[in-house]
């Protein structure tokens, strides 16, 4: 027998296993062969709002060799720098530039009489700085810079190193003030560089420059002179030239716009959206938000023609979904789980989740398993989410998306970046999704009954960067009956080492706050903690943290339970989370694709008892 008769047998076998869910619904708009999606992400309020996203497929990638106008003045967050994973706005710089220039304006109510400031930063390898265009500082640089400057090699350090500055009074003024950083590299091939200040007020707690703040930023040539000084106007970017070879984007041929209604409604409406790049790939993406919704109302909709018709042709089967409800009446149901793939068991798990008539899907993370480099993993993953992802009535399921790391990978320039509308390790997952702010850490309130934080563990945002505002995120949602935190890495896992900045930030946050329970990811696995409380197991006041993530990939060995004191129950198994909540308690399924329970939890601690209204 030939091999591609064998396969299309052994695919033939694999969709009659999926059963009805692989089956396209009755209630689908005709299948688009330049189109991947669409599909439906949730945000903000899940009760009033959804948007709708789809690729326009193009006919080539894109050519983003030109797109490297370096010399004008940019502005990102501190710190700067390449080559070792711990930078916040990335620079290009090796083999290119040895020289960084930074400033930052900032005011001061009154001029210093004394030594009230400190340079606390990380550097590699050297630096000046200076205050109003008078040097105040310097390590690892001898000479005068331009003429027989000499940099010493030094490794920058996970903490910040502290800087008195003793001739601060002198320089300091009442009023508008400069700090210029100008950042060295030993070599012009060094392997890396690291530039990442802030500037601390010796007597008060508030700093006179935060930690990540937004600075101006050059390289690539010499400043103009007065660079450093107050009296020099930072040239936007807008008034700066142009690149020699800027990216040339696809032009979509598509409007980016839906008509919607209430199902079994007459009248429709339309809704406009937006359309950015699909990283380089050359396809487009189509965001369109449709908004004012209903609480718990069945909607349809169908993509626009682009012309001035004001209801789709007759051909056209939209597309159904649901809004979320605004109060907690029967169950409510969610299925969650992350490390999916495009194999067949993904494919499987998928159909299995979408027999269970979920409200919605939270996704934890490496989706497409594209390492920020295959278009063609996306569009598969695209397309078993859309295909698959239906319920028993044939509505999309919405999706609340968390970030991984193997959403990372991409080496893209910040100019390449800058001009394709995304960021530059993660350029599929940041063009694709309509993250909040443009920020992968965003919550999801459905009404008084639910919250959802999404979070990342340390891919694309550091931890550390996401404390404070999900303390005062937590703060402002203690009167929600349910909350649930979703990340990627785990900080209490089964297969791997954990992700200790998640315990050390997060977890008191958790537990402070009574979360009803944390989701996991990452390591391929099955498990479900102890209620855990201080690195503890306590069954009272414990939070539940459930994992990790083994929705279609391949399986890692596990920590038996007896030799992890926090593990209730753990497998080697591909699986995905049904979370049932009801006026008094969650439910928690673990369910593998065969539609195997094999994990069934009910928390009935009265946990969050005391926030009831």
């Amino acid at each position: 027998m030939r091999k591609k008769t064998i396969h299309a047998i052994a695919a033939l076998g694999m969709l009659l296993a999926l059963g009805p869910a692989f089956e396209t619904p009755l209630h689908a708009q005709t299948e688009d062969s330049q189109v991947r999606g669409p599909i439906l992400t949730w945000h903000h309020d899940p009760t009033s709002e959804v948007t709708v996203t789809w690729l326009e497929l193009g006919n080539k990638a894109l050519d983003i060799s030109g797109a490297t106008a370096d010399a004008q003045w940019r502005e990102g967050e501190s710190g700067f720098g390449y080559g070792d994973n711990d930078d916040v706005t990335q620079v290009t710089m090796r083999g290119k530039h040895t020289t960084l220039y930074t400033r930052i304006a900032f005011d001061l109510t009154e001029k210093p009489t004394g030594n009230t400031a400190r340079l606390q930063i990380r550097y590699d390898d050297g630096f000046i700085a200076y205050l109003n265009g008078e040097e105040i500082a310097r390590r690892s640089v001898e000479g005068i810079p331009g003429k027989n400057l000499k940099v010493s090699s030094h490794e920058a350090g996970q903490t910040f190193e502290a800087v008195d500055l003793p001739t601060w009074a002198r320089h300091a003024r009442k009023g508008k003030n400069v700090l210029a950083i100008v950042g060295y590299n030993a070599g012009l091939n060094s392997s890396d560089l690291t530039l990442d200040a802030y500037l601390q007020s010796t007597g008060h707690e508030k700093a006179i420059v935060a930690k990540r703040a937004k600075w101006s930023f050059f390289v690539g040539a010499k400043p103009d002179a007065e660079w450093m000084t107050p009296e020099f106007k930072v040239p936007s970017v807008k008034s700066a030239p142009k690149p020699d070879k800027a990216i040339k984007l696809p032009k979509p041929a598509m409007a980016s716009a839906v008509w919607w209604r209430e199902s079994g409604g007459t009248e429709w409406h339309k809704a406009t959206g937006s359309h950015r790049p699909f990283a380089d790939s050359g396809h487009t993406v189509h965001a369109v938000q449709l908004s004012k919704l209903r609480p718990g109302t069945e909607y349809e909709f169908a993509r626009s023609t682009g012309d001035d018709a004001s209801t789709p042709g007759a051909n056209v089967k939209p597309f159904r979904f649901r809004s979320a409800p605004e109060k907690l009446g029967g169950a409510f149901r969610f299925v969650t789980g992350g490390d999916m793939g495009v194999s067949i068991v993904a494919k499987q798990i998928t159909a299995q989740a979408a027999k269970t008539n979920p409200d919605f899907a939270l996704l934890g993370g490496d989706l497409a398993y594209a390492n920020g480099r295959s278009t063609k993993a996306w569009l598969s993953w695209l397309d078993d989410w859309h295909k698959l992802a239906r319920t028993s009535k044939g509505h999309l399921i919405p999706i609340v998306i968390v970030i991984g790391n193997h959403e990372m990978g991409s080496k893209l320039t910040p100019e390449q970046a800058r001009q394709l509308q995304t960021h530059p390790k993660s350029k599929f997952f940041y063009s694709l999704f309509t993250l909040p702010e443009g920020k992968p850490n965003f919550t999801v309130d459905f009404g008084s009954y639910l919250s959802i934080f999404a979070l990342d563990s340390d891919h694309s945002v550091k931890v550390t960067d996401q404390t404070e505002w999900l303390g005062k995120a937590l703060e402002a949602r203690t009167s929600q009956k349910y909350q649930f935190v979703c990340y990627h890495r785990p900080t209490y896992g089964t297969a791997k080492g954990p992700n200790m900045n998640v315990r050390n930030h997060w977890v008191p946050l958790f537990e402070k706050h009574k979360i009803n329970a944390v989701f996991e990811n990452d390591h391929h696995t099955f498990k479900r903690t102890h209620p855990i409380l201080k690195d503890k197991v306590d069954k009272d006041k414990g939070i539940l943290y459930l994992g990790d993530g083994a929705w279609g990939v391949g399986l890692r060995k596990i920590h038996k339970p007896e030799e992890k004191w926090y593990l209730a129950k753990a497998e080697s198994r591909n699986h995905f989370w049904l979370v049932t909540l009801s006026d008094k308690t969650p439910r928690y399924q673990a369910i593998d694709q065969k539609g195997v329970v094999f994990d069934d939890y009910e928390d009935d601690r009265g946990w969050r008892a005391d926030i009831e209204k």
